[in-house]
């Protein structure tokens, strides 16, 4: 059934589709994470955890493929890069080799990834200067987060030749969900946190593309996790309020006034060029 599905969706979304293509999916939200997977990590080891999601990838993807080779399928991750012991969450790293020895042992394929690479912590709404970063945030393969500050500790990752796609390429790596917070009138910091995320998908070669995580704040996350991450206020996750610093600066981040938006964003932060600041890969 997880097959046909995705070759209906293969096909009624196709190049050609009358009710227009989609070509990249992503199977599943943050997987690695107990409460997205829905697996209880108490009575599944790594291993077993793992290989339950990568049999549904698989069959979902053979299905989409079957009708749109063109098709890129990721396989969806959070921040956390290495376990922490919480019962929640099995690290990404460990997920990733894991996935990719079950796919590889049973006939490699070409999944992509797909990451979620909040500030840590969430409500930290400077990307350049996390809270905890000088442990928590680095540029090492033991770094146990991975944000829009060090991206490149995944990608980078994806670059050894255990991890290539069938052909010898990185895989694809799409940034789907990722947002800062501005309360506590954080709104200019905000805005450079987002040109600063975006700026280092540009400047990474394997990062095929980058979505804001939401477009109106949403009540039940800042009560929760003290994040107004909106690029509009509202007053009930639904109805359009005020536009922020960030809206504007969204629309304007990769056009004709691209530089002077990371300009603005290098002022915020107190850098005279943006670009000091990322990682090229």
């Amino acid at each position: 059934r997880l097959e046909a599905l995705g070759s209906f969706l293969g096909s009624r979304y196709g190049s050609d589709s009358k009710y227009g293509p989609i070509d990249n999916y992503i199977i599943g939200n943050e997987v690695n994470a107990t409460e997205w997977n829905y697996l209880p990590k108490s009575q599944y080891n790594i291993t077993a955890f793992t290989a339950e999601y990568e049999k549904a990838f698989r069959l979902l993807y053979n299905g989409i493929k079957s009708e749109n080779g063109s098709a890129n399928v990721y396989i969806s991750l959070d921040q956390e890069w290495l376990s922490n012991g919480d019962r929640r969450h099995f690290g990404v790293k460990e997920f990733l080799d894991n996935f990719n020895t079950i796919a590889t042992s049973q006939g490699n394929y070409d999944w992509a990834v797909n990451d979620h690479p909040y500030n840590f912590p969430l409500y930290c709404p400077t990307v350049w200067a996390q809270l905890n970063q000088g442990s928590k945030v680095t540029h090492s393969q033991n770094s146990p987060y991975v944000t829009m500050q060090n991206i490149d500790v995944l990608t980078d990752y994806l670059c050894q030749p255990a991890l290539l796609s069938p052909t010898g390429q990185v895989r694809s790596v799409l940034i789907s969900e990722v947002a800062y917070t501005s309360i506590g009138g954080a709104e200019s910091q905000q805005a450079a946190s987002m040109v600063y995320a975006y700026r280092q998908c540009e400047l990474n070669q394997y990062i095929d593309g980058f979505i804001y995580g939401r477009q109106l704040d949403h009540p039940t996350e800042i009560a929760q996790s003290r994040m107004a991450d909106g690029l509009f206020t509202s007053p009930d996750g639904f109805t359009t309020g005020s536009p922020k610093i960030a809206c504007s600066w969204f629309q304007q981040m990769d056009g004709p006034n691209a530089a002077a938006v990371r300009a603005q964003a290098a002022s915020v932060i107190g850098v005279s060029d943006l670009d000091s600041l990322m990682s090229p890969r």
